[in-house]
């Protein structure tokens, strides 16, 4: 599945992808935000990196003009029918607007195409839920105070979602 937005290509990761990966997630600011990658980075490490997105539903984002990957964005698959929304750029795409861009997108294909009931973003240790009606020109999430409670509708285990985040936030930062 591809799936164009005005500037940018989303195109199914793949091991090919490797060694850009490979590149990016050495950055110490992307590393900080993927607790489940090793720091320092190995070859290994990133192929079953790349192995587990691929399991869920990961994009490159791609310039199609002239094939630049400046990043990755995905849907990670919970139970309960839901999906978190994660993405990271490499740091010379940054500040470009990409997330921008391709979120509107990545929401609607998990409305649209993968029929879940709530797609949300963890930010800050809040939840941003996405609105089910999205437009390309705004960014499609919002605060919602309660926005623990309708995540974890349907997990078992009040709290389990805050204990995990709480447990990302505390793991040791690589330094820079």
């Amino acid at each position: 599945m591809i799936i164009e937005t005005e500037r940018l290509r989303l195109r199914p990761l793949t091991l090919d992808d490797a060694p850009w990966v490979k590149e990016f997630m050495s950055d110490p600011r992307i590393a900080a935000s993927l607790p489940a990658v090793p720091y320092p980075l190995t070859d290994e490490a990133v192929d079953e990196w790349i192995r587990g997105a691929m399991r869920d539903v990961t994009f490159a984002i791609e310039r199609p003009e002239d094939g630049a990957v400046g990043g990755v964005v995905g849907i990670h698959l919970e139970e309960g029918n839901r999906g978190q929304i994660g993405c990271w750029c490499g740091e010379k795409y940054r500040r470009q607007g990409y997330f921008e861009e391709v979120a509107p997108a990545i929401v609607r294909y998990g409305y649209e195409e993968l029929g879940l009931r709530v797609v949300y973003a963890l930010r800050n240790g809040r939840v941003l839920i996405a609105d089910r009606d999205v437009s390309d020109r705004r960014f499609p999430f919002r605060y919602d105070p309660d926005g623990w409670e309708i995540v974890e509708q349907t997990v078992s285990g009040p709290g389990r979602l805050r204990r995990a985040w709480s447990r990302l936030a505390r793991r040791p930062q690589p330094a820079s």
